[in-house]
């Protein structure tokens, strides 16, 4: 039996960046690990509170409990176990949260209801209707208030749940965007940085949220600041998932490298800043734009040096497969770093060039001696590496001068 419910008595549900619900002054969340599939029933029948649910759909969508002797059985328990929780809600009536009706069921649509997720779309519906970007503004505002995390972050091991989480992912992520280029035009730059801050913290790996923050750091100012961050970033994105950063983070880096200009009149200090720590005695591994620096100034100083300079490039492959799998790729390419920056000199100069590259500078070698090096590293790598899937491939070639 469902009784009357108040249209007053709203009920409050947050579904972004964890899960709870408030009615009347309680509140349940999602904290309890024992009671998992029951709130992943609940979870499901609110996020399509919209839709009857046949038993047959929520069998198959959500938990594949075909597997199981008596499904039906097991179901009818998960959703007894739900009610049960959600009594806490409402102790002193018997309003029913989860309705049944021919073979299907629902959440119940008398209760008012107040859930974030409608509520953040609503705001960016709004937002792209509107024409004034003052009205832009405030609504994009709302909706990244709106958004505290992931939808249902406990969850996101579920099918369902992995495709709604894309969806409002990248409507949070559009939605930023938006809301920065929008406060740029304003130069309203703290608080492009504030907001940013925040996004990047929530999706780490979004190279246009970060790509918003150095703007904002660069557009105020924060010079440093801004060359911190793109160091932290390139460590980042290389050390986690193998790869460079964009070629619009990249032009910015420049931007931010030509911009610092700080004055030091006491020239003891600023050699004391330049030197490198006694500590490092390894070859110095740096950003591809930083190798890319240091190239086009050895070439240049060739001419009038005659120092000899090779190049090397290697390149982990797999031993039966063009690349070997992300979990082998990442701790190969993590051994092959250390390695080579244990065997070579302290004047030579590395950086990864690609997921599955590093390319040498080696002054100061003749063409023999570069390779011989190669072929050292090489077998060291294959000494330590426990897997055999993998092989390193090396190619050399002399750095051209370029005339003056």
């Amino acid at each position: 039996m469902c009784v009357h419910v108040s249209p007053t008595d709203t009920c409050e549900i947050q579904l972004l960046g964890g899960f709870k619900i408030i009615y009347r002054g309680r509140e349940i969340s999602d904290a309890s690990v024992r009671t998992k599939k029951v709130w992943m029933l609940i979870q499901y029948l609110i996020a399509n509170r919209n839709s009857t649910i046949s038993i047959d759909q929520l069998v198959s969508d959500i938990w594949g409990l075909k597997e199981s002797h008596d499904p039906l059985n097991v179901l009818k328990n998960l959703v007894y176990r739900a009610r049960h929780i959600l009594k806490d809600l409402s102790p002193d009536q018997e309003a029913e949260f989860i309705l049944y009706a021919k073979e299907s069921y629902c959440w119940n649509s008398s209760i008012s209801w107040k859930v974030d997720t409608e509520r953040f779309e609503e705001c960016i519906r709004r937002a792209e209707s509107t024409r004034y970007n003052n009205d832009k503004i405030a609504n994009y505002y709302e909706a990244f208030r709106i958004y505290k995390g992931e939808f249902l972050p406990k969850s996101a091991y579920c099918d369902w749940v992995i495709r709604k989480s894309t969806n409002y992912a990248t409507l949070y992520i559009t939605c930023t965007v938006k809301l920065c280029k929008l406060l740029e035009e304003q130069n309203r730059f703290d608080e492009i940085i504030q907001i940013c801050e925040t996004a990047v913290n929530i999706y780490p790996y979004e190279e246009r949220l970060h790509e918003q923050l150095l703007k904002g750091y660069i557009s105020s100012g924060r010079f440093s600041k801004a060359l911190s961050h793109y160091n932290d970033i390139s460590k980042l994105f290389y050390s986690e998932l193998g790869v460079c950063l964009s070629d619009e983070i990249k032009t910015l880096y420049q931007k931010i490298i030509s911009s610092i200009s700080a004055i030091e009149m006491d020239l003891s200090l600023i050699c004391e800043d330049l030197n490198e720590s006694d500590q490092q005695k390894q070859a110095f591994f740096c950003d591809y734009e930083i190798f890319k620096n240091f190239y086009q100034m050895q070439a240049r100083a060739m001419a009038r040096t005659g120092q000899s300079i090779n190049i090397a490039l290697l390149t982990l492959s797999g031993v039966d497969q063009p690349i070997p799998e992300n979990d082998v790729l990442k701790s190969s390419m993590q051994l092959l770093k250390n390695t080579i920056l244990e065997n070579l000199r302290r004047a030579d100069v590395v950086s990864a060039f690609s997921s599955i590259q590093f390319v040498l500078m080696l002054p100061s070698t003749t063409y023999e001696n570069a390779q011989m090096i190669c072929h050292r590293i090489i077998d060291k790598f294959v000494e330590k590496s426990p897997s055999k899937q993998v092989k390193i491939v090396a190619n050399v070639r002399p750095l051209k001068p370029v005339d003056l």
